[in-house]
């Protein structure tokens, strides 16, 4: 099991490598907006590109901080796409921002983000995601959800992105398995293209689901994603611009998935958003290949994903209340993230996945 992995990170590092150098750009590490080489989230950054990597390994690890509202990634990253003595003069016109953990609330007995030994191998470090009770809370004192998320704040440029990351559902989501109604509700990633909390104009967001779509208490787990604006007015989200549900393709517990995104922002015609799913030991399966709108669609002048939180647990309070009745804790573990935008990187990443 230990060799496969290792392989694969190899194998990963070679197709990263090959990317860059066919997009015609060289590594270097990023001098940029406050990072340093000692920072955990430290891009590579060179003239139109930027990207990262980490497996959570060396010595990395995350710290509370905020009054309960934010985590701080602290340490090593333990893998370094980049050169090691170069550094980038001027700025980039494509480079991610800052890199944070966000709870919106709670104590770290109520969530957390923490790194573990993986289930699989005891030797692999590994970032985990847990709610063990809503933590956020609303002004009544009423608690509503749960959400531990990655977020990356404030990119510029980014209207092409391949991301890669390993996901692992806790056994304990045998137990959100047998929730005896349906959910439709259970983030694992989002991306904004524009937030509502930037002040930019034209909110737009993209939201990946697992829901249970069917009544029972042995149901199965699908991936759902949907595209939204924002009623600036009310400040509630309208109805679906588009949205697919892939059910011919069941979410596994206990078992690593790499999920594949691929990002390309335009309109119903040249955006595209992708995600493939591939089961340790199982052949790639395509979730979702839409061809629509990845901007607002009023935007005369779209950006690029300003923010987005590439991994993410965030969920209604009665799945959480569900699971911890029964004895569980509501827990997702990540592994080997990888981030990349550049012009062509997703097309490109879409070709791979095909």
């Amino acid at each position: 099991m230990a060799d496969r992995h290792y392989l694969r990170r190899f194998r990963n590092s070679i197709y990263i490598a090959i990317l860059f150098l066919l997009s015609g750009f060289a590594p270097a590490i990023a001098n940029d907006g406050g990072a340093h080489r000692d920072a955990w989230f430290a891009p590579c950054i060179e003239r139109a590109s930027s990207r990262f990597r980490t497996g959570f390994d060396g010595s990395v690890r995350v710290r509370d901080d905020v009054a309960g509202k934010r985590g701080t990634f602290e340490g090593w990253a333990g893998e370094q796409l980049c050169a090691q003595t170069a550094e980038v003069k001027g700025t980039s016109a494509t480079k991610f921002g800052r890199a944070i953990i966000e709870f919106e609330g709670g104590s770290e007995d109520e969530r957390g983000a923490d790194i573990v030994q993986s289930p699989a191998e005891a030797s692999n470090r590994v970032l985990r995601f847990w709610i063990a009770k809503p933590n956020v809370i609303t002004a009544a004192n009423r608690p509503v959800k749960g959400r531990v998320q990655m977020s990356v704040h404030g990119s510029k440029g980014v209207r092409e992105l391949g991301v890669s990351v390993r996901m692992f559902l806790h056994s304990d989501f045998n137990i959100v398995r047998s929730f005896p109604g349906t959910f439709d509700w259970l983030t694992v990633s989002e991306w904004w293209n524009n937030a509502s909390w930037t002040g930019e104009g034209f909110p737009f967001r993209i939201t990946v689901n697992l829901i249970k779509d069917m009544p029972g208490s042995n149901g199965v787990i699908y991936f759902q994603a949907h595209a939204q604006t924002l009623n600036v007015d009310n400040n509630r989200w309208k109805s679906a611009i588009w949205s697919e549900i892939n059910r011919e393709f069941v979410v596994p517990v206990g078992k690593w998935v790499t999920l594949d995104y691929g990002f390309v922002e335009g309109d119903e015609e040249k955006g595209r958003f992708l995600l493939t799913a591939t089961v340790e030991g199982e052949k790639k399966k395509i979730i979702f290949d839409v061809k629509g709108h990845t901007h607002h669609p009023d935007d005369p002048k779209p950006g690029g994903l300003s923010e987005f939180n590439p991994i993410k647990l965030y969920t209604s309070s009665r799945l959480i209340d569900f699971v911890r009745e029964r004895g569980g804790t509501m827990q997702i573990m990540w592994d080997d993230l990888e981030l990349a935008a550049c012009p062509g990187c997703a097309a490109r990443f879409v070709e791979r996945a095909q």
